[in-house]
């Protein structure tokens, strides 16, 4: 049974295009604006496209807009499985006029219409050429058909110029520091990140520091550690201010030149007669005895003893301004026992005192060494500051050696809140003096102990002397000292660092290009070397039309290239890649093809356009047919027969927005319903490659005849059993119900039967069923 539903009056102009065309068919767009490009996707079985007449992307059609405008529109495909048409959007409604009788000529539309200038066609490459389309710095989609000269090695395809920025093996260190400061010792923290990947073997690495970006100036550097977790490097340079580390296989394994960096520095990674360049060993004669340790970093161990000063600096100093000595130590011993070994700082300076008293006891003269010694055990004399007191009756003293110790712990200070329980493991000390302040620190970078002196005051003017002291009252009883250095003073927390790698400019290549291969196709390559991606699970003819589309996404966190056989298709072939490179400008785009078997490469279209695009499967309305001449009345037919056997056999309609099989189950939550969708569209596209059809399911419940309990249900409401699940709150009449046509109406046509005159559908229900145009069949109710 069919519905024919007219429109108009007699006499009354209805619009129609082009009369050229009989039928027409109407869609409607959401969500786009004017100037954009779409994509539109259509079934070619369902109507109006399989009565067009086509021969591959030329069809018997034109498209359209409301205002009878040609649309700007080109047909890319139509075969069997889908038609695909390029759509430059102006406005939301259109219209496809088509014939199917074979009187107008087939075309396609223009690319010129949609792309403008993106687009080029019919271009012939041989082996070794290429061909540029455009620049873009934003994320573009190159869409072409391309096919070989033959079956065999082809490598044709999409060329991007990119010009990167790659990592090079150079870190940018920018030191910030509140006061300029020349020629001073830095220190820089490498995290694990860094110290793990620069080639590194116990405290060495293969590094060089330079202060310029173009690597031409060296500076002095001395590595204090250097492991997987990390590493502290010591570079002599200026602050504020950068610096550079370059690093490689291609460097040697060095720890650096630590005489280089520091006012004063020692390793211990020597023979006994270079430590006796540097030092003066037992400077008074107290039966010092030294050793070197030359495996691994080199060490130095002196014996214990009473009051000890095993060593000496041999070449004076002359350090005037605040400065800072750093050393690593560590007992000889692992027990508790006394130690208080480590340095003593003198000025070389000694003073008068004059006091009343006997002739003999009148005058002596006096100097003072500061010294900074650790403990072992719970009742000693941990990260004590104190001083060693030499004092002489002489009447005019020319050197130390008139002088004799008085007292090596005069003035002692170790605070009692520091840790007493040392280990017996090495450990870093530190020893600020601040001139001028006056003022003196002590600390254990170890453990995280400071001893700030409570005598708020330094005895030195300047430096003169180190010493390495000791007082473990026993000879067995030594220490072991790794290296020891003193730099100027900087204060640490007001230095701030950062660490990034520097990138240098550097053209890079890459081709998505397609082979004849059973290695793999649709390939992805780096400079016509290095395979970043390719596609192995099928091939196809190559000397054939094939269609392809590359996507170029450039971003600050790399380049996005996606490389498609057959795009948008049911089954589409595809390779991917992220490349982790920094691009510095414009991404050139060219055509391309190279190989050594002498085989072109032919373009019969390509265009590009902005990426992402949109997609669209517009649903298109019921065909109208042109009226006859002079009497422009519309009029459109409806097939509801299977819509009347539904109602009278109550079979189940599909369609999307109604609850699903499951739903039902549910009692027609739609809780589950984005799931159960997704569920369907994935079983669908296994097996149709697409999705074909809405998973709701409908079906109709005729009013009459009802026994007593279900009289409830003659209302004024839609006839649709989901309308019914949740019947306990049913409610009276819905205003939006109308009778329809062929089921509760005749239209004034008494010889036509009525099911059910109380059959209801609202217009938002219709539409479901019917499509855009079902309002053609309602009528107000009583209407007829």
């Amino acid at each position: 049974m069919g519905v024919m539903v007219f429109s108009g009056r007699v006499g009354a102009g209805t619009s129609w295009c082009n009369d050229n065309y009989q039928m027409k068919a109407g869609f409607t767009l959401s969500g786009v604006s004017d100037g954009q490009i779409v994509l539109l996707k259509f079934n070619p079985s369902s109507v109006p496209f399989s009565q067009i007449r086509h021969n591959g992307a030329y069809a018997d059609m034109a498209i359209y807009t409301s205002s009878c405008t040609l649309a700007n529109y080109w047909i890319e495909k139509w075969d069997s499985n889908e038609i695909l048409i390029w759509l430059k959007v102006t406005g939301t409604s259109y219209s496809i006029y088509y014939s199917s009788d074979g009187t107008q000529p087939l075309s396609r539309g223009q690319l010129y219409y949609v792309f403008g200038d993106n687009y080029t066609e019919n271009v012939d490459l041989s082996p070794g050429q290429s061909m540029f389309l455009f620049n873009t710095d934003s994320p573009v989609f190159v869409r072409y058909n391309a096919s070989a000269s033959a079956n065999s090695d082809f490598g044709g395809g999409v060329e991007l110029n990119v010009p990167a920025l790659v990592p090079s093996n150079v870190l940018k260190v920018s030191i910030d520091y509140p006061y300029t400061v020349s020629d001073v010792q830095v220190p820089i923290y490498l995290n694990s990140t860094w110290a793990s990947r620069i080639p590194h073997s116990g405290n060495e690495a293969q590094i060089e520091v330079y202060s310029d970006s173009g690597l031409t100036q060296r500076l002095p550097f001395w590595i204090e550690y250097w492991n997987d977790n990390g590493a502290l490097i010591w570079v002599r340079t200026s602050v504020p201010g950068d610096v550079y580390i370059k690093f490689g296989d291609d460097l040697p394994l060095t720890r650096g030149d630590g005489d280089e960096v520091f006012l004063f520095f020692d390793d211990f990674n020597e023979s006994l007669s270079q430590l006796e360049e540097k030092w003066i060993i037992d400077p008074y004669n107290q039966g010092v005895s030294v050793s070197i340790n030359p495996s691994g970093n080199g060490t130095m161990t002196i014996s214990g003893g009473d009051s000890i000063f095993a060593m000496r600096n041999k070449n004076p100093l002359d350090i005037t301004s605040d400065f800072v000595v750093e050393f690593r130590m560590k007992p000889n011993f692992t027990y508790v026992g006394d130690w208080d070994a480590g340095i003593g700082l003198w000025d070389g300076e000694w003073g008068y005192y004059d006091e009343s008293g006997p002739w003999w006891d009148r005058t002596y003269y006096y100097l003072l060494q500061q010294l900074f010694t650790d403990d072992i055990g719970y009742y000693g004399n941990p990260l004590s500051i104190h001083w060693a007191e030499w004092e002489t009756r002489k009447s005019n003293p020319t050197s130390i050696q008139d002088f004799s110790l008085y007292y090596f712990w005069a003035e002692e200070d170790s605070d009692s809140d520091i840790t007493t329980n040392r280990d017996y493991g090495f450990h870093t000390y530190e020893v600020i003096e601040l001139l001028s302040q006056d003022e003196t620190y002590f600390k254990d970078l170890t453990r995280g102990e400071t001893n700030t002196y409570d005598s708020d005051y330094t005895t030195l003017d300047f430096l003169k002397y180190i010493y390495l002291v000791i007082d473990s009252e026993e000879k067995s009883r030594g220490a072991v000292f790794d290296w020891i250095f003193i730099r100027k003073y900087l204060n640490l927390a007001d230095l701030d660092e950062s660490i990034s790698r520097v990138y240098t400019p550097e053209p890079i290549s890459f081709q998505l290009v397609d082979n004849w291969t059973t290695a793999g196709r649709l390939f992805i390559l780096q400079d016509w070397g290095t395979t970043l991606a390719s596609y192995s699970t099928g091939t196809w003819p190559i000397n054939v039309p094939n269609r392809y589309e590359v996507d170029v996404v450039p971003s600050s966190t790399g380049l996005f290239l996606n490389y498609t056989h057959n795009p948008n298709s049911v089954i589409p072939e595809n390779s991917r890649t992220v490349v982790d490179v920094s691009i510095a400008g414009d991404v050139g785009v060219y055509l391309t093809v190279r190989n050594s078997a002498g085989n072109s490469a032919h373009f019969s279209w390509v265009f590009w356009g902005p990426y992402p695009y949109a997609v669209l499967s517009p649903l298109v309305g019921v065909p109208e047919q042109k009226p006859p001449e002079g009497n422009y009345v519309t009029a459109r037919v409806f097939d509801i027969q299977p819509f009347r056997q539904c109602v009278i056999d109550e079979r189940y309609f599909g369609v999307a927005g109604a609850p699903s099989f499951f739903e039902r189950l549910e009692g027609g939550s739609s809780a589950h319903r984005a799931h159960y969708i997704s569920l369907a569209e994935a079983m669908q596209r296994a097996v149709y490659g697409g999705v074909r059809y809405p998973i709701g399911l409908v079906s109709f419940i005729l009013p009459k005849n009802l026994p007593a309990n279900l009289n409830f249900l003659v209302r004024e409401q839609p006839a649709v059993d989901y309308i019914y699940l949740d019947y306990a709150d049913y409610p009276g009449d819905d205003p939006d119900a109308m009778q329809v046509l062929g089921i509760s109406a005749t239209g004034g046509i008494t010889s036509t039967p009525v099911l059910d005159q109380n059959f209801y559908l609202t217009p938002a229900t219709a539409s479901l069923i019917f499509g855009p145009y079902a309002n053609d069949l309602l009528v107000p109710i009583g209407s007829g």
